[in-house]
């Protein structure tokens, strides 16, 4: 079933929403003002990536760890141990993709435990990849307030990989500044 639409928060001091939930990737969206973040990890199957939309995160590649703001693309492949951190009660907020899926809507929402999600925590060191094979790019000098939404379009039929009928919903990301 895809969770694409749902919440698994949403409070004036954060919202998590699932964006987007196919078997090739899950898209959500991440505000905050509480400190904090996940713990070191990395994943086996699925590559992480992250769109900083609001405001500022530390992220943690391999033994580096720098500060990126709004405006600011991460895309972190399979293997390279990371972690990202909120380190204010001011609100930031970012998109977050995992391609593919791996399950990881669901384990959002507690239905999956870590491992068979492909998060990895504490992971061996020597299962790494080298940090520098990360992307960190910054496509915007300044941003303005983003206000991203996420329409579904509409829902389309596929054959799941078991044979078994399944849908997809189609969705569009709206962004003001791209209008």
């Amino acid at each position: 079933m895809s969770r694409a639409g749902q919440f698994r928060v949403d409070i004036p001091e954060a919202t998590v929403k699932v964006l987007a939930d196919f078997p090739d990737l899950v898209l959500t969206y991440m505000r905050t003002r509480f400190e904090g973040g996940p713990e070191r990890h990395l994943h086996r199957e699925h590559v992480d990536g992250f769109i900083v939309l609001e405001g500022e995160y530390a992220f943690e590649l391999g033994d580096e760890r720098n500060t990126e703001g709004e405006g600011t693309a991460l895309v972190i492949p399979q293997r390279v141990i990371h972690r990202y951190e909120h380190e204010t009660t001011e609100q930031g907020a970012f998109l977050n993709i995992h391609a593919p899926s791996c399950d990881f809507a669901d384990y959002l929402f507690g239905e999956t435990p870590p491992e068979e999600a492909d998060n990895i925590f504490d992971p061996p060191e020597e299962e790494s990849r080298r940090a520098g094979e990360a992307t960190v790019l910054s496509f915007a000098e300044e941003s303005p307030h983003y206000a991203v939404t996420a329409d579904t379009l509409y829902t389309t039929a596929y054959p799941q990989p078991d044979g078994e009928p399944g849908t997809r919903n189609i969705v569009r990301i709206r962004h003001p500044k791209f209008e």
